[in-house]
């Protein structure tokens, strides 16, 4: 079986937070990040349950993770909803409990 993946606006928005500060000192980089980390959502598709189970940030919430960057889904039927992606390095549990 084959998911659908879909980006919540967060997502997107953390995307391009990421491709921008890369960005500022080499264009290039910035877009083999961004490469990789969708190249990574789109495995989701057909491996959804890849990621590592976060149920101390959300009940049901998985996490992949890519170089830095943690991606944060979770599945509803056959869809894989990705709502952030995030550096490694961010307090996740003040971000998840706001």
């Amino acid at each position: 079986m084959t998911y659908s993946i879909i980006r919540t606006r967060l997502a997107d928005e953390d995307l391009l937070e990421i491709w921008s500060y890369i960005a500022q000192n080499n264009v290039e980089a910035a877009d083999r990040i961004f490469d990789k980390i969708d190249q990574k959502c789109q495995l989701l598709s057909t491996t959804p349950k890849a990621g590592v189970r976060r149920d101390d940030l959300v009940p049901g919430l998985l996490c992949l993770i890519e170089g830095n960057y943690l991606i944060f889904y979770r599945i509803i039927d056959e869809t894989i909803e990705i709502l952030r992606i995030l550096h490694g390095a961010r307090n996740l549990k003040a971000i998840f409990h706001q």
